[in-house]
C-alpha cells in the first residue's frame, strides 16, 4: 500500500475499523484505534504500535472501512430489535 494511502487509512481509524485482507481475500485482521493505541483484532485483542499497523497495511491486498457505531445509536438499535422480537413472538403465539 502506498505511504500516502496508509496515512489516510490510519487517520480514519478513530471513526472506522479496517478489515485487512490478503491477496486471496482471506481476512487477516480487524484494525482499530482509540486515543492512545492502535488495536488489531483476530481471535484475540492485542495492542500494537503505529509502525505495526503500517506493517499490517503493507500486507493488505485490499481493505474495507467499517464505521464504529455510536453508543446512543447502538442503544436505539437494540431497543428496536427488542420491539421486533417481541412482535414476532406475539405473532407466533397468536398463530398457534
Amino acid at each position: 500500500m502506498l505511504i500516502e494511502r496508509k496515512q489516510e487509512v490510519l487517520n480514519t481509524l478513530e471513526k472506522n475499523y479496517v478489515m485487512v485482507r490478503d491477496d486471496d481475500g482471506e481476512l487477516l485482521c480487524l484494525l482499530g484505534k482509540d486515543n492512545e493505541w492502535y488495536y488489531v483484532y483476530y481471535m484475540e485483542h492485542c495492542n500494537i504500535t503505529k509502525s505495526d499497523a503500517e506493517a499490517l497495511l503493507d500486507k493488505a491486498a485490499w481493505i474495507a472501512l467499517t464505521p464504529i457505531i455510536d453508543e446512543k445509536v447502538l442503544a436505539q438499535y437494540k431497543d428496536e430489535l427488542e420491539e421486533k422480537k417481541l412482535k414476532a413472538d406475539r405473532q407466533v403465539w397468536e398463530d398457534e
